[in-house]
Formats: structure tokens, sequence, C-alpha cells
């Protein structure tokens, strides 16, 4: 829920920015993803602090709430007048498609290492790797 709210609010807040470089936005947003994902490695383990969970998360939402809200308006901004439907439904499946490639993962991860202690870790690290990736090439997104 916390994480939710901040998601929320951050993206309302950048709304009202038009001002601001989506690019860079975008990369703060990947960044805050990472930070906060990475946090669960603190959380997820039998010995992990459970009240953690609530700030990371809540940093995890900011940079969903700039990095989400970016996205679309880049998808919208970057695109030729005649695209912009075609841009923005292959962005929405996109999205999609990685939230089911995501589950399939944690899925498969959990069928193949037998314990979510032993699977949410690996996860955790997978999306990390993949926020820092998002983090180092989100500059090639300039309006």
């Amino acid at each position: 829920m916390a994480g939710s709210l901040c998601w929320s609010a951050v993206a309302w807040w950048q709304g009202r920015h038009p001002d601001l470089l989506r690019a860079r936005l975008l990369r703060i947003g990947f960044v805050a993803v990472g930070v906060g994902a990475a946090g669960m490695l603190l959380v997820a383990p039998s010995w992990g602090v459970a009240w953690l969970a609530v700030p990371f998360w809540m940093v995890a939402g900011v940079g969903m709430g700039l990095g989400f809200s970016s996205v679309a308006y880049l998808v919208l901004a970057l695109s030729p007048a005649g695209a912009v439907g075609f841009n923005s439904a292959a962005a929405q499946m996109a999205d999609q498609l990685s939230v089911a490639t995501m589950v399939g993962a944690g899925g498969a991860l959990l069928a193949l290492l037998g314990a979510p202690a032993v699977a949410l870790p690996v996860l955790i690290v997978l999306v990390v790797a993949l926020a820092a990736y998002g983090g180092a090439t989100a500059g090639r997104a300039a309006v």
C-alpha cells in the first residue's frame, strides 16, 4: 500500500511539471526501483527484517511513479503523428508481456529452487540487474 501511494503521488507530482526532462526522470525511476528491489534482499531471507519492506517499497513506488509516467510521455512525444496509436499500443503490450514474463520467471525459479526463501533473492537480483540496465540506457530516450 505504501508503495502504491508513493507511485500515485509521484506520478501526480511529475505530471504537474511538464518542464522536467523525462529521460532524467526515467533514469531516476529505474535507479529508485533498483534500490527498492535491492532492499528486499534484507527482507526476503529467513533472517530478514520485515519492517524494512515498507520504506524500500516506498522507494520503489517513487521509482515507478517517475518511470512509468515518463515512459508513457516519451512514447507519445517521440512518436510520429501517424504512429502514436501503434506505439502506445505496443508500449501497453510490452508492459503486459513484461509482467507475465516476470511472473513466469518467478514461478519457474520457485519450481526449480524449491523454496521461496531461495527463489526470491534470485528473482530480486534479476530485477535489480534489469533496473540497472534501464538506468544505464535511459539517457537515450531524449526528447
